[in-house]
């Protein structure tokens, strides 16, 4: 009953940050006009329906589904690795869209192509795509080898690290216009998402984050040490593969469309174990998507700054949530609890 209370108090905090959303930000909506752009054929003021409709709630289901896959991913990857400072990115996922983006916007500028205009992030949405999914194809080869799953982890590390040394040396041959083109995407963002984006972006991420139910026994398992679940009749090796390829796509999908966005996917499974006290899986999966739900609207309202024309960088509202979180739970030693 309390677990059931909590989740809906989860639901409703979440509406609420929905309806601030799209109502703060650089021009202030009433909350009745808003309504009425969602539910009543649209306001009479044809700029707030623009507004609303075409930038607001695109960048608001974006950061909703940013939240829950990173979230989600990340307890997959802290439960998998037994770490409790495991992410979506460990796996060099991010870094290899990262390098795929970088290749798009600065080796087609020294080939002198111009990728300006409209064009431009659909090239880098498919260059993000291509680099993040490539990683994960290699680690999925990988793990048909090799049976240690702490092997894989370091392949996942060396090969981001590897992404970020030709980002370097990209970053080094490009002109400043280049550099800060590739340096904004970095910084993360759900503003250039858009109705038609949203309408692969969001199925392809709900399909992904329900996939996951299926490993939910697995998780709960591995939990327990990989001895007693084999005695369960648990096929590890498998179990193993399906976790990374979902947590693996989940993390390229969202670097894609939203840019890498970092520590969400750390924290959140951290918050629901502290809220929820408990290692179930499913109740954590659960909560894990309401409170990175919540916790991405709340770094997105703060990134853009009611009644200010200006956006701060997503990447840095995250880490100054994200990081004394850590430090606090590292000095009062409750970092490890539940994982």
């Amino acid at each position: 009953m309390k677990t059931t209370l909590v989740f809906f108090s989860l639901i409703f905090l979440g509406l609420l940050l929905l309806s601030f959303e799209l109502s703060f930000g650089s021009v202030d909506i009433p909350l009745t006009q808003v309504i009425e752009s969602l539910f009543k054929g649209g306001s009479d003021n044809k700029s707030w329906n623009l507004i609303i409709l075409e930038s607001r709630l695109p960048r608001a289901i974006s950061a909703i589904l940013a939240g829950s896959c990173l979230s989600v991913a990340g307890l997959a990857m802290q439960t998998l690795f037994r770490n409790p400072l495991a992410g979506p990115h460990i796996l060099g996922v991010s870094s290899g869209a990262g390098l795929g983006v970088a290749l798009v916007i600065m080796s087609f500028g020294l080939l002198g192509f111009n990728l300006g205009g409209p064009v431009s992030s659909t090239v880098i949405l498919l260059a993000s795509l291509a680099g993040g999914m490539a990683v994960l194809f290699l680690l999925f080869m990988v793990s048909l080898r090799i049976r240690d799953i702490l092997t894989v982890l370091i392949v996942g590390i060396m090969t981001g690290s590897i992404s970020m040394a030709l980002v370097g040396i990209l970053q080094y041959l490009s002109t400043d216009y280049q550099v800060k083109s590739f340096v904004l995407w970095t910084l993360g963002s759900f503003d250039g998402v858009t109705n038609q984006d949203l309408r692969i972006f969001m199925p392809a991420g709900i399909l992904l984050m329900a996939t996951m139910v299926f490993f939910i026994k697995a998780l709960n398992l591995l939990l327990t040490g990989e001895q007693y679940a084999r005695s369960m009749g648990l096929n590890v090796n498998r179990s193993r593969l399906g976790i990374l390829m979902i947590t693996g796509a989940l993390t390229a999908l969202i670097t894609a469309y939203c840019g890498p966005i970092g520590f969400v996917g750390v924290i959140v499974p951290h918050f629901s174990r502290l809220i929820f006290k408990t290692s179930d899986q499913m109740t954590l999966w659960i909560s894990s998507m309401l409170i990175g739900a919540n916790v991405m609207l709340i770094a997105d309202l703060i990134a853009h700054l009611p009644g200010s024309a200006r956006i701060l960088p997503l990447n840095s509202i995250t880490s100054l949530i994200g990081i004394p979180f850590i430090f606090w739970m590292l000095l009062s030693r409750k970092l490890i609890k539940g994982v």
